[in-house]
């Protein structure tokens, strides 16, 4: 009867050891897909030559140039006060659900803020990425009338938030 006894604690022990390895394999595992998805809502915006050089250096002075250009509402005759700007990309989570803020935002400001999604994969976009120092995304950078930028948020920004920071803008204008 106690070799039975022994036997069974022996078993026991032994399941509850494969239970932990299973519950360990599990959160590696959960682990793992987490990494996975946060890797693919980065960015690593420019590359650099042989020389240690970022290839985009000479450019980042035209891109303020047509950053002003672009977005400085104060001596253009168009109608914008502000200016959204989305950087994202098509295969993240995050960004995807940024997809329909951005929308509402279109709707709602239609005649007072112009928005505009950059896509952080996109080669042409680079230089851009790169001169808003844009790492991880998704982000929403807003430019006021001049093309400053007065605000940055990373990650999702519910519709009711970022309006309440353009509307924070537009009543001091």
């Amino acid at each position: 009867m106690k070799q039975i006894s022994d036997m069974s604690k022996l078993s026991d022990r032994r399941s509850s050891k494969v239970n932990k390895m299973v519950s360990l394999s599990m959160l590696s595992f959960l682990l793992s897909v987490a990494s996975l998805q946060f890797s693919s809502c980065s960015n690593n915006p420019g590359q650099n030559d042989k020389n240690g050089n970022s290839d985009t250096q000479d450019t980042l002075v035209s891109v303020t140039e047509s950053i002003r250009t672009l977005y400085d509402y104060s001596s253009s005759h168009l109608s914008y006060k502000l200016t959204c700007l989305e950087f994202g990309s098509k295969g993240c989570i995050p960004c995807k659900k940024m997809e329909h803020v951005m929308d509402s935002v279109k709707a709602a400001y239609s005649s007072t803020v112009k928005v505009v999604f950059y896509d952080v994969r996109d080669k042409k976009n680079k230089v851009i990425v790169k001169h808003f120092g844009i790492r991880m995304i998704p982000v929403q950078v807003l430019l006021d009338r001049n093309g400053n930028e007065y605000y940055r948020h990373l990650g999702y920004f519910s519709f009711d938030s970022l309006a309440l920071k353009i509307n924070e803008q537009l009543y001091h204008l």
